[in-house]
């Protein structure tokens, strides 16, 4: 099923039901994204200041506080016992709009103009908890038909609680929705995010 580390033999874990959703964080990490374009899940949220919280986001045009992020069916590289093998857990990756936005610029400077299903994208958060996701490197594997096959929806709608309504369209909801291969607008400025007064001790 898997053609990047031809070396190794893949082993995929059975999963959890739900699967996990997963963020990159310090550790230098790889992911195998299994989803199609077809398959994930975009998500508009704003920062409403009248109630102090996180909402999904119609605003249109967007809003300066909007933000999107992005989540896919993926295979997460775990450190295995035998060397000879390479041990995968199947998760829901969830990204933001930089971090995938990056993915594929770093795709098409390896002139490589597919989408990021069969990708294996090595990414690690640097500047703390909250900073940017840095992407390493990308490596296209291959897939078949075998491929594990993730409800994404369903997963979010388990994990968080909350319905798929609130996460707004997947990218075949609406034809009037840029095609994958379309370039991904520049992030907001950094500035735009709401920020929190620090207390007085």
């Amino acid at each position: 099923m898997v053609n990047a580390t031809p070396s190794k033999r893949p082993r995929i874990l059975k999963p959890m039901h739900p699967v996990r959703i997963v963020r990159p964080d310090q550790e230098r990490r790889k992911w195998l994204i299994t989803s199609l374009a077809t398959e994930r899940l975009q998500v508009r949220r704003h920062w409403n200041k009248e109630r102090a919280c996180t909402e999904v986001c119609e605003c249109e045009p967007s809003c300066q506080s909007m933000r999107e992020d992005y989540f896919t069916g993926a295979l997460m590289f775990l450190p295995g016992g035998d060397p000879s093998e390479q041990v995968m857990e199947q998760v829901v990756l969830h990204c933001t709009e930089q971090t995938v936005r990056s993915a594929y610029t770093t795709l098409r400077m390896h002139r490589d103009d597919g989408d990021l299903a069969g990708v294996v994208l090595c990414l690690q958060r640097v500047g703390g908890g909250s900073g940017r996701v840095t992407v390493i490197a990308c490596e296209r594997a291959v897939l078949t038909d075998q491929r594990p096959r993730i409800d994404v929806s369903g997963v979010v709608a388990a994990r968080l609680r909350l319905s798929t309504d609130f996460f707004g369209k997947r990218f075949d909801a609406d034809e009037d929705l840029p095609s994958v291969n379309a370039v991904i607008p520049p992030a907001r400025s950094r500035n735009d995010k709401p920020r929190i007064p620090k207390g007085k001790g």
